[in-house]
């Protein structure tokens, strides 16, 4: 598995370089996405978000609402993970509008998550692993 995920990160990475040389804003997003992915596989939890945020950095200069709100979803998953929550549930809330507004489906895979970061809040235990597998 471990090779698994370097191959993946090498790919990406390529990708990456490409779509930059070629000016490809849309790619060069999705490449950042899917190397925050990774890095989010591996726990490397920081690394991701900083990713994460260039993808939504270029998701939103260029109107990929899309994007723009599954790297905010994605990151407030990270940022659970690291013990961020109140940012955490501003991410998953932000994510939550911006499917709503554009009619997607991950708008119910954010409300999950957001309930589940709210009763986590509150102290309560419930369990996100559905919200975290969908990843």
């Amino acid at each position: 598995v471990r090779g698994d995920v370097d191959n993946a990160i090498s790919y990406f990475q390529q990708r990456l370089i490409i779509t930059r040389e070629v000016e490809d804003r849309i790619g060069e997003g999705t490449a950042l996405g899917n190397i925050a992915i990774v890095h989010f596989l591996r726990s490397d939890f920081q690394l991701a978000i900083e990713f994460y945020d260039q993808h939504i950095t270029i998701a939103r200069e260029i109107g990929d609402l899309k994007g723009e709100a599954n790297s905010l979803l994605n990151k407030s998953v990270a940022l659970d993970h690291l013990g961020q929550l109140p940012e955490a549930v501003t991410h998953a809330e932000t994510a939550l509008k911006i499917f709503g507004r554009i009619k997607n489906s991950n708008e119910a895979r954010a409300q999950l998550l957001l309930d589940a970061l709210r009763a986590k809040e509150r102290g309560e235990t419930a369990s996100e692993e559905r919200v975290h597998n969908d990843h």
